[in-house]
């Protein structure tokens, strides 16, 4: 059963030579926010950094997409968009950041910005 598991030139398990050279790396888990601020009235459902890493989109059940230039460690709003007949459940931006898709939840509908 075991030796199933062996490659056949070596016999050691399938994997070990990648395991030989691993990188271990220090993992830290926040203990505090780098930024709070009030995006919405209601719930948030989705959020999606653009593609530089400036600005953050938000959308929530208030029905809007609110575009926020997070830069220089504060939020601005740079933006509002509206014209959803229902809650913004997802976010996602195109490979340029210049275009913003968001789907919304009980009219079934996705929109272009």
């Amino acid at each position: 059963m075991i030796s199933s598991f062996l490659s056949r030139s070596e016999k050691k398990p399938i994997g070990h030579e990648q395991m030989d050279s691993a990188i271990c790396a220090v993992v830290r888990i926040p203990n505090r926010a780098y930024l709070k601020f009030e995006a919405h009235e209601g719930e948030i459902n989705a959020i999606k950094w653009s593609p530089h890493g400036l600005n953050v989109a938000t959308g929530g059940s208030d029905r809007k997409i609110k575009l926020w230039d997070i830069s220089k460690a504060t939020a601005n709003l740079c933006g509002m968009l509206s014209g959803s007949n229902s809650s913004i459940m997802s976010i996602d931006y195109d490979s340029s950041g210049s275009v913003l898709l968001a789907a919304s939840y009980n009219d079934f509908a996705c929109r272009v910005w």
